[in-house]
């Protein structure tokens, strides 16, 4: 009987090792996952790339983009920055600004497809 509880005792034991190297191997894939990090938006093209290439490309691609034709997207620039202080930032200009107001509301986009 003893030899059946020796047997029965080591069993446990090794399904207790099991287990832990079982949790320890999940909590480093786990861990490993949140520190190595992989950029999303990898595209050539910067936000005011994005946008020249809209306006040097054609109009109905422009139209289909941001919903409108590319004279009064220039007209709106201007009187918003006139009358409305529109200005650009450090890192986005006001042209850029704009364009992504416009492409979200023509669009109707999550947060997480506009930033791609």
């Amino acid at each position: 009987m003893s030899d059946s509880v020796a047997d029965s005792d080591s069993k446990f034991e090794e399904e207790v090792l099991v287990f832990a190297a079982l949790v320890f191997g999940v909590s480093v894939y786990w861990y490993s996952a949140r520190f190595d990090k992989q950029p999303v938006h990898t595209s050539v093209l910067s936000g005011q790339q994005w946008l020249d290439e809209r306006l040097a490309g054609h109009d109905a691609r422009f139209h289909n983009e941001l919903g409108m034709n590319k004279f009064v997207f220039r007209r709106l620039l201007l009187v918003l920055e006139a009358d409305a202080r529109l200005h650009g930032t450090r890192h986005v200009h006001a042209a850029e600004q704009l364009a992504i107001f416009l492409h979200y509301t023509c669009r109707g986009l999550s947060n997480r497809a506009l930033q791609e």
